[in-house]
């Protein structure tokens, strides 16, 4: 629902306007309170649903929040558009998805409560999810992190296929009808996914021809099928990765998931619909085997293989400074050297934020993954100030001790005990991937990033 928070409050309205009183007052749904706006249904009964407040608009049609008088529980009230094509038939397309979806008994799926009418104009009835849309979560949160991605994709094909095995499909698959519910107290526990808006996609004479979740045969005028919701669900599981606009053609950055994932995303979003999956058994399959033996499982030898080269190259890099920074500019061979290991991690940073790949990773096949809410510069560049401590350390013992035009010699005769400490303490730092099940590196500890296998 575009314009609905499921926290209670309607898109744009200020966070401390207080609700309204008297019979317009808002519902109170699992101790969250819905600020209220002006609409001329607010307050009325409808069965024994009186409505409470306007949660937002959907290309069905009108979303409330209600409370359902003899259960005393809340609900959710959508009333319906219809097509133009008169009014009987128009009710009778309206009210058909919404009765199909009340067949559909799974766990994933919204519970449809009531199908009825009120002054000739269709409404449905859903059960109330304490939670937020997932375009709302992506609104609030950024992207969504690969492996939680698949979770939530895992649960919508599992309510699409519940849908299917009773000959519904979707047709109108958006992250607005996708509801995400956390459990816990502290939210901290696994989301569970509901699907709502089965079959009630948009009339003739309201469709959006540009809809970015319409496969490309359904915006040439094509009905709904399940192929054309795989396409939905590529667009869908591309949006969670990236947090870009839908209509983004961008392709996804090799950092924000294994390549699998990023080819089963390409496979939903096949302009062909006979190329996209032919069904969710073997959808659930390429999305299940992710979440019982994920990739990121402990790459150590392929980790070890990445950094070696990485150190050969940084050792490259500095000898080439020494060898040539001389000669080019009028600075010391100790210097220059500085410069070399200053010029090698600013490659560091820019390969890991551009693509999460050095060479050696590159060579051995592994990807530096961000957190959830992302790293950001800042994160970026304190990960190669973590890793690399050591050497700073050593270069800035080398500069307070001696200068910046050292003589070796003097370096032995000083610092020799010190530097050799504080080298083998900066090797022993990398043992820590040693005493976590999850292999994560010192460096990772401090940014929160983890690295996977692709």
């Amino acid at each position: 629902m575009d314009n609905m928070n499921r926290f209670g409050k309607p898109s744009g309205e200020p966070a401390g306007e207080a609700p309204a009183a008297g019979p317009a007052a808002p519902a109170r749904a699992s101790g969250r309170v819905v600020i209220d706006i002006d609409d001329i249904l607010i307050g009325r009964r409808f069965q024994h649903f009186e409505v409470r407040a306007r949660l937002g608009r959907t290309a069905a049609g009108t979303v409330y929040l209600a409370d359902d008088t003899s259960l005393c529980q809340p609900v959710m009230l959508t009333m319906l558009r219809r097509s133009s094509g008169g009014a009987d038939p128009g009710l009778v397309d309206a009210l058909a998805a919404p009765r199909h979806q009340s067949r559909v008994a799974h766990q994933n799926v919204a519970q449809v409560r009531f199908v009825g009418t009120a002054d000739g104009n269709p409404f449905v009835v859903t059960e109330h999810v304490d939670g937020r849309s997932l375009r709302e979560e992506i609104k609030h949160s950024g992207a969504i992190s690969w492996i939680d991605a698949v979770a939530h994709m895992v649960q919508i094909v599992r309510a699409l296929e519940a849908a299917h095995e009773v000959g519904l499909v979707h047709g109108a698959l958006t992250p607005s009808n996708i509801i995400l519910r956390r459990r816990g107290p502290d939210g901290s526990a696994p989301v569970d996914v509901k699907v709502d808006g089965f079959g009630v996609a948009p009339t003739a004479d309201s469709r959006d021809g540009d809809d970015p979740y319409l496969a490309p045969e359904q915006r040439a005028g094509g009905a709904p099928s399940l192929r054309g919701d795989m396409y939905a669900l590529g667009v869908i599981f591309h949006e969670m990765l990236t947090a870009a606009p839908p209509r983004s053609e961008r392709p996804l950055p090799e950092r924000l998931a294994p390549q699998y994932i990023r080819r089963l995303v390409a496979f939903l979003k096949r302009e062909d619909p006979k190329q996209r999956p032919s069904g969710y058994e073997e959808l659930l399959g390429r999305l299940e085997v992710a979440l019982v033996e994920p990739p990121a499982a402990q790459p150590l030898a392929a980790r070890a293989g990445a950094f070696v080269i990485d150190m050969l190259t940084l050792g490259l890099v500095v000898i080439a400074a020494a060898v040539l920074g001389p000669r080019m500019a009028p600075v010391s061979r100790w210097e220059a050297m500085q410069l070399g290991l200053l010029g090698f991690t600013i490659y560091s940073v820019c390969a890991h934020k551009r693509g999460g790949q050095t060479l050696g990773k590159q060579i051995f096949g592994v990807t530096l993954f961000e957190p959830r809410q992302g790293l950001g510069w800042p994160g970026m560049i304190a990960r190669p100030l973590v890793q690399l401590w050591g050497l700073f350390a050593a270069a800035a013992m080398i500069d307070l001790e001696l200068g910046s035009n050292p003589a070796w010699e003097q370096i032995a005769d000083q610092l020799g005990g010190p530097l050799i400490v504080v080298g083998v303490l900066w090797l022993l730092g990398f043992l820590v991937v040693l005493t976590n099940k999850e292999a994560i590196a010192l460096h990772d500890h401090v940014t929160g990033t983890s690295v996977a296998a692709n």
